[in-house]
């Protein structure tokens, strides 16, 4: 167990949770407009290719971000992750190319690599034994949050849009 301060030690919790949750949320949120973001790039032939790069993309790069952890920390592959993926994300959602989306898909994968393992695995080294089976289920509502939350608003942006508001 950590000689952290409670404080610093439950704010560590709730800044992963939070980054896992909006790492789901954009996520999801991609997920749903893949198809609209697909055809308006006449490209809805490689829908297929776009989610299973995904799964490869976590695939390979999980095993080489627990490689870096082990020489640079887990703190810099969190922070580093996070701003990928938020970057990516918000690239995403002005991709005019069927290539910018593939390459900022692909951006995203490495960032969610970076984040998926990382907040639950440094828990243990933080909290007492005790409390972690609650964390977990706390991390893990986080993540069916950002889950519903994703899906949810992206299924709204084109009704939004055809009204002028999005």
């Amino acid at each position: 167990m950590s000689t952290m301060p409670k404080w610093k030690q439950y704010s560590f919790f709730i800044g992963g949770a939070i980054a896992m949750m909006a790492m789901t949320l954009s996520s999801y949120g991609i997920a749903t407009v893949t198809p609209a973001l697909l055809r308006r790039f006449d490209a809805m032939q490689h829908y297929t290719l776009t989610s299973l790069m995904a799964s490869i993309g976590l695939l390979l790069f999980l095993p080489i971000v627990g490689k870096l952890t082990d020489s640079v920390g887990r703190r810099p592959l969190l922070i580093v992750g996070g701003l990928i993926s938020l970057i990516a994300s918000l690239v995403t959602g002005f991709a005019n190319s069927f290539p910018l989306f593939i390459v900022m898909r692909a951006l995203i994968t490495v960032g969610t690599a970076c984040l998926t393992p990382l907040s639950p695995a440094t828990l243990p080294f933080i909290f007492d034994k005790s409390k972690l089976p609650q964390l977990y289920g706390i991390q893990g509502s986080f993540l069916a949050l950002g889950t519903f939350f994703g899906s949810t608003i992206a299924g709204f942006l084109p009704i939004l849009a055809s009204h002028g508001l999005a």
